[in-house]
């Protein structure tokens, strides 16, 4: 995972301006064999709020952000790559996955995500128009 924005900047995203920062993910295949049709789900919470997350905040939505993939093929140069950000006007944690579910030969097979240690959940603030 890697953390995007410009440092020290001011961060203007679409028409209306406001920040943006993100998270780059990249999943990589360290098997023998292309897998396929990999699925995974984050766990996201939205909580009320705009500038702090604390234990007052309270909860306005939980669930699963289930993403699929084709096919990831062997080694680095397979990897498959997306991005995480916030778009919603309040503060949202993202949850990482612990396992990840794919197709190999015919059979559905379940494997633990091996994550860098530096993955834990991610808090992301909500974009402020014209700041």
């Amino acid at each position: 995972m890697e953390l995007f924005g410009t440092a020290g900047a001011a961060m203007q995203w679409g028409p209306e301006g406001g920040m943006i920062s993100g998270y780059k993910c990249e999943l990589f295949n360290y098997g023998s064999d292309p897998i396929f049709n990999v699925r995974f789900a984050f766990t996201v919470i939205a909580f009320d709020g705009t500038n702090r997350l604390s234990s007052e905040n309270k909860i306005l939505l939980s669930g699963q952000l289930e993403g699929q993939i084709a096919k990831i093929d062997v080694g680095k140069s397979g990897s498959f790559v997306f991005y995480l950000r916030n778009i919603w006007p309040n503060i949202v944690k993202f949850i990482p996955p612990t396992e990840v579910h794919f197709d190999q030969d015919g059979e559905m097979v379940t494997e633990k995500l091996t994550t860098s240690k530096n993955m834990g959940e991610f808090i992301f603030f909500p974009s402020q128009s014209g700041q």
